[in-house]
């Protein structure tokens, strides 16, 4: 008979000064939590809000994780900062980052929707800036690809 081996999920976010950033955040691990039991969801930072990932990292060496970067563009901190972060891990599977995609559009029209605007309601897409050119790219991407799905003019 073979033993399942338990593996925790955690999420890896940039931080903000903001306080309510955090607080999403961890209601977001908690819903995936529930939508996964029994697998554990957890939340690190790399700046800003707590815990710092490097730190959560070195206190949890005895858990097999599944890691993913809620980032959406390819910068520093996808290529840099968390697989750098994640070799001291001694159990993981790093799986990038969410990056953007087809899925992204439907996520942030529903946005849209949640603060009353329709989709004909013009929107400005913002991100941290950030030096490299793939970063600024992958915005401007993610832009064409919301525009081209909707009436509404996607400003980035």
């Amino acid at each position: 008979m073979t033993r399942a081996i338990e593996v925790d999920g955690l999420l890896i976010a940039h931080g903000s000064p903001d306080p309510r950033h955090a607080v999403a955040l961890r209601r977001l691990a908690a819903q995936v939590a529930d939508a996964v039991a029994p697998m554990a969801c957890h939340i690190a930072f790399l700046d800003h809000d707590e815990p710092p990932l490097s730190d959560w990292i070195e206190s949890r060496q005895h858990l097999r994780l599944r890691a993913i970067g809620l980032l959406l563009s390819s910068g520093y901190h996808a290529r840099v900062d968390i697989p750098r972060a994640l070799e001291s891990a001694t159990d993981v599977e790093d799986l990038g980052t969410l990056g953007s995609g087809e899925w992204l559009p439907p996520v942030l029209e529903r946005n849209v929707a949640d603060v009353g605007e329709t989709p004909e309601s013009p929107v400005v897409l913002v991100a941290a800036g950030s030096t490299e050119v793939s970063a600024r790219a992958d915005l401007v991407a993610a832009s064409d690809l919301w525009q081209a799905s909707r009436p509404g003019r996607v400003l980035t």
